[in-house]
């Protein structure tokens, strides 16, 4: 009997042991905080990754580099040499990737995220950047993450670097980064960009477009051969990237990445003074790339699906929408289009001047896209009253002369049944200009609507 005991707290001990090295081991797989904050950028990616892009709703494992030993989080089947040593985590002595770099990779046939510890890529990044040239605080490195997240989903999404769009036989990077006018063309391309992002109107924001992409095309017209397909390939995947990066950032679930606004903020600068990026020159193209994202977000609303899984470039898209075929609210798709200035600003707008185009209006419009609205042409002085049954948001209204005189602006909220309100000036018009609420009421133009 005394026997049986003392075997059965042998097994016992050995069990506890075991345990116990095994909870160490768990422990020692990555340091806490880092840990922690892998865990808090993929619940992001899991909670609102498909807010930055459709289909992305699922975080991918990652592959976590610290010390002398590597950590995989969050796999579904680790490979073999893996030892697993608690819920979701598996550790490697030794390491996967030869260096500390930030990188989307292959484990075991599911693309992740490979990542150093924080402070660990801090090492890497100020030994080949410069001791304090970029200092990864918290929110960069969840950044990072993110960033990297999104790569390995574009991996999953295309089935590997062999499905990454090409665009044509590319040039090297260093070939293209070391021409005499690379610095002058990308401010002018930059500086382009920041003045679209910043447009007060549709108009103006594609006439930024076109200075953005004329500027494009006179550099090719002097770079090295196969500058366009390297910047259309680094714009499609680091710029895609960048943009999610930014936008997760300032989605406030359940908590803002760093300052507000400071990833916006970084990216604004940049986009304007690209060689202020101290991180060269693939990383000047991806704040370019994002910039194009984000006019497309406000031009071109559905180009995501385009780009990914479609494969179209970011540059193409926007050209799309320059050209007037993309970008377009569908109903309004059979009216020309037209620039008209206001208050010495740009509008971009569909021309109804024809009775079913009167009719239809910006009736069951909600997202304008590359448009700020509707100009009612009229081939005569008409008193005609506007009205809101059907139309699915609120909307402001400028009465104008033919001599282009603004007669009166009313601002015309949604109604649901008739009767509805009716809107006119207290005197005959030639045309009216439909835009979104606000938009004109805030301005208050008292000035002349024209048609250069």
């Amino acid at each position: 009997m005394r026997r049986e005991r003392n075997v059965a707290r042998f097994v016992l001990a050995l069990l506890w042991a075991l345990v116990a090295g095994s909870a160490a081991t768990a422990q020692e797989c990555a340091v806490p905080e880092d840990r922690a904050a892998v865990e808090a950028a993929m619940a992001r990616i899991d909670g609102i990754g498909a807010l930055a892009w459709p289909g992305w709703t699922a975080a991918p494992p990652v592959l976590l580099r610290s010390g002398d030993a590597d950590c995989l989080l969050g796999h579904p089947a680790p490979p073999a040499e893996f030892v697993v040593v608690g819920p979701g985590a598996a550790r490697l002595d030794g390491h996967v990737l030869p260096v500390p770099a930030a990188t989307a990779f292959e484990v075991g046939g599911v693309w992740s995220v490979a990542v150093p510890a924080r402070a660990e890529l801090q090492a890497f990044v100020d030994e080949h950047l410069g001791l304090g040239v970029v200092v990864l605080d918290a929110a960069l490195y969840t950044r990072t993450l993110l960033h990297e997240a999104f790569h390995a989903f574009q991996m999953t999404t295309m089935g590997g670097p062999a499905g990454v769009p090409e665009f044509g036989r590319a040039a090297s990077l260093a070939d293209v980064a070391s021409h005499a006018g690379f610095d002058a063309a990308q401010t002018a391309q930059g500086e382009a960009l920041f003045e679209a992002l910043m447009a007060p109107t549709a108009g103006e924001a594609v006439a930024a477009v076109e200075r953005f992409l004329r500027s494009r095309d006179d550099w090719r017209s002097a770079a090295p051969e196969g500058a366009a397909a390297l910047e259309l390939q680094l714009e499609w995947l680091e710029g895609t990237a960048r943009y999610v990066d930014v936008l997760l950032a300032l989605i406030p679930a359940p908590e803002p990445l760093g300052r507000s606004g400071e990833a916006w903020s970084q990216l604004l600068a940049q986009v304007r003074e690209p060689s202020s990026v101290a991180s060269g020159a693939r990383d000047r193209y991806a704040a370019l790339g994002a910039a194009q994202a984000f006019v497309l977000d406000r031009l071109h609303p559905g180009w995501r699906a385009r780009a990914i899984p479609g494969g179209a470039s970011l540059e193409s898209l926007l050209r799309a929408v320059v050209d007037g075929v993309a970008g377009v609210p569908r109903l309004l798709r059979s009216m020309e289009l037209r620039t008209v200035v206001l208050d010495e600003l740009r509008w971009r707008v569909a021309v109804a001047d024809r009775p079913e185009h009167w009719a239809q209006g910006l009736q069951d419009v909600d997202l304008f896209g590359s448009i700020d609205g509707v100009w009612f042409v009229f081939p005569e002085d008409v008193e005609a009253p506007f009205w809101m049954l059907g139309a699915a948001v609120p909307l402001d209204i400028a009465f104008v002369d033919a001599a282009g005189r603004v007669l009166a602006i009313r601002t015309m909220p949604t109604c649901d049944a008739a009767p509805c309100p009716t809107y006119q000036p207290d005197r005959p018009y030639r045309s009216a200009l439909e835009t979104l609420a606000g938009r004109l009421v805030a301005r208050g133009p008292s000035g002349r609507l024209t048609a250069p």
